[in-house]
């Protein structure tokens, strides 16, 4: 498909969202997909850009779509660390109620996992909590495509994943509070795994820290 069609069908997406829940949507040169709670940012499209890609793009759309509905973004976690714990979490929980409210959104967020487990390779030995969160994710997300990317072959890493599974499976997550109680003690285990900088830092902007991974895959599109 074109990249002018995939193009004009997000900006009409993007349109509706405005109309039907207030949600602007502002496309940038380079940006990041990210959103602040009111706006949702997305890089400007051009028809240089890979065409997964920009299919990748609706997937990004309903999942920033799904934060601004449901995720509560006055709650912060202490450090970088902790947030990427409870953004998981977060983003597993958003996921399953926007599906249930908009079937077909299942779909884009499918080719939004393939197109990131493809582009996106992150290393067990410099980033260990990273893989076992990609694979808590890959695991536990709204649809079953692609769980084989969440296989790890790193076998000091399995007890810390089982250890996360147990604490996910059970879990009730009704809202952005659980995500963050939860979330909490998924860091409690991997904490270790996690360098002390991230440990540290405090989390100064939730949607900042989410949007690293699209960046990288942005940048190989």
């Amino acid at each position: 498909m074109k990249v002018s069609v995939l193009a004009s069908s997000l900006d009409q997406t993007a349109k509706l969202l405005s109309t039907r829940h207030n949600i602007r949507v502002r496309f940038e040169p380079g940006a990041v997909p990210k959103t602040d709670g009111k706006t949702i940012t997305l890089p400007e499209i051009s028809e240089r850009c890979d065409p997964a890609f920009v299919e990748a793009l609706h997937g990004y759309l309903d999942h920033e779509t799904a934060h601004v509905l449901f995720t509560n973004f006055d709650l912060k976690p202490a450090n970088k660390a902790e947030f990427g714990c409870v953004n998981v979490v977060e983003d597993i929980r958003i996921e399953k109620k926007f599906c249930a409210i908009y079937p077909g959104a299942a779909l884009n967020l499918d080719t939004l996992f393939t197109f990131v487990s493809k582009n996106v390779k992150l290393d067990a030995k410099e980033h260990p909590a990273a893989v076992i969160l990609a694979a808590l994710y890959a695991r536990h997300r709204s649809t079953g495509v692609a769980l084989h990317a969440s296989v790890i072959s790193d076998a000091a890493l399995c007890p810390y994943l089982q250890a996360c599974e147990a604490i996910l499976d059970n879990a009730v997550l009704n809202s952005t509070e659980d995500s963050h109680e939860v979330g909490a003690r998924i860091y409690q285990v991997l904490e270790p795994l996690f360098p002390p900088s991230e440990k540290t830092v405090p989390e100064e902007s939730n949607k900042a820290n989410q949007a690293e991974a699209a960046s990288g895959a942005q940048d190989k599109a």
